[in-house]
């Protein structure tokens, strides 16, 4: 986040302005997906607060659009409606996936890249102990990283789209679009590994050198997604089931020619990019 960037939280804006990042209060209502409902400064939101913080204070300035926006949706709601649509006929399953569910809330956590929108879901909450083991598992159970993690996750995104803004291929096809979208998925994975042992050193020791994330790098949330609105297409099943990381994590945290854990976020964004690249040579290979 250069100087100018933006994040319209739910509660209030957070504006780097000068330097300093100032925030200000604002009545705003909350897109849960289904109903407009206002809540109160969240934990969520104060800790990525803190996280961008963090962040300025290590001088990690990473290029993003002019504003990003995060929103918070409510998955218990889309769980139910998902149930309801399960035990509807399968035409109606198919219509109601693509007419009433926003693709940005079938993951727990997402980004539109048009309006520059990250999606987090409420099981993200402190206090949501009972959900998440899936992603709480890779560290540790820790709440915290977990949040930190999918955010910096979204943030990749982000990064690697504005700071290609300007490079657009107009022979694009089906594996082309494949092909782009896992290195995209590597790049944003790579970044944020990389981001939290900038601010957790002994997170590889702690998680035992990502022993978790090695050994379910193909057990995607995608999968099931495509199950569940039971596509038939099969370029649809192939783009979501080719997120797999055989490479990333064996080559991170990225050091710099001192042995510390890289910081610059220039030589952060061309290492992260350079290790996707090689990341989906090899799931083609494995394919």
């Amino acid at each position: 986040m250069k100087k100018g960037t933006i994040f319209k939280f739910p509660e209030n804006t957070y504006e780097l302005n000068d330097e300093i990042y100032q925030n200000k209060i604002k009545n705003s209502n909350i897109n849960l997906g289904f109903t407009q409902k206002y809540i109160e400064k969240s934990e969520l939101t104060i800790h990525l607060e803190d996280f961008l913080e963090f962040l300025l204070d290590k001088n990690i300035q990473i290029d993003l659009p002019s504003q990003v926006q995060v929103k918070y949706f409510d998955f218990d709601r889309l769980e139910q409606l998902k149930y309801q649509l399960l035990h509807s006929d399968i035409s109606l399953v198919q219509y109601f996936s693509k007419k009433i569910l926003n693709v940005e809330y079938l993951y727990l956590a997402s980004t539109d890249l048009v309006s520059h929108t990250i999606y987090i879901c409420n099981h993200f909450k402190f206090q949501e102990t009972d959900k998440l083991h899936h992603l709480k598992d890779r560290f540790n159970g820790n709440s915290q990283q977990v949040l930190e993690y999918v955010f910096a996750h979204e943030l990749g995104h982000l990064c690697l789209l504005e700071r290609n803004k300007h490079n657009i291929n107009n022979n694009q096809n089906d594996l082309f679009n494949q092909l782009a979208r896992n290195i995209e998925e590597g790049f944003a994975e790579s970044f944020a590994i990389q981001l939290l042992c900038i601010k957790y050193p002994n997170l590889l020791k702690e998680t035992k050198e990502f022993e978790y994330l090695k050994s379910n790098s193909s057990k995607t949330e995608q999968t099931a997604i495509v199950k569940f609105i039971q596509q038939k297409a099969k370029e649809i099943h192939q783009l979501f089931n080719i997120y797999e990381y055989p490479e990333i994590y064996n080559h991170l945290p990225l050091k710099n020619q001192n042995g510390n854990i890289e910081t610059d976020i220039n030589q952060i964004y061309e290492n992260c990019f350079n290790l996707a690249i090689k990341n989906n040579k090899q799931v083609i290979l494995n394919k």
